[in-house]
């Protein structure tokens, strides 16, 4: 499985058809920044939880996929943002992800571990 095929997976998962796609070559790496949206959540709380969550893969990529990691800040370093619409979508990205190898990051909101808002995904292709 590919982040790829997550991300796609998440645009057929929304009802509205404006979700953005993400950009890169098929097959680059990509990060992904998964963000729900049924939280109702400004804009710079959204903007704080996604650079936790870029930041935290990005180290964990670093510390474990040596290689990848270096092809990835040595190309594009392309980073997508999409929508998702309950935490139950999270919570089977985030099963998916873990069970293909793909580096996740689970950024919940203050206080509650358990209701994540923001997931990171990758880099991975």
């Amino acid at each position: 499985v590919r982040v790829q095929d997550i991300i796609n997976t998440i645009h057929s998962l929304r009802s509205k058809s404006s979700c953005p796609s993400v950009i890169g070559n098929p097959g680059s790496l990509k990060l992904a920044l998964c963000v729900r949206c049924d939280l109702n959540m400004g804009p710079g709380k959204i903007a704080k939880l996604c650079s936790l969550a870029s930041l935290l893969c990005d180290r964990n990529a670093r510390l474990n996929a040596g290689e990848n990691h270096r092809k990835w800040i040595s190309t594009e370093e392309t980073i997508g943002c999409v929508q998702v619409e309950t935490l139950e979508h999270i919570k089977s990205l985030k099963q998916t992800a873990d069970k293909n190898g793909i580096f996740t990051a689970s950024i919940s909101e203050e206080g509650d571990k358990d209701n994540i808002a923001v997931l990171g995904l990758g880099p991975a292709s």
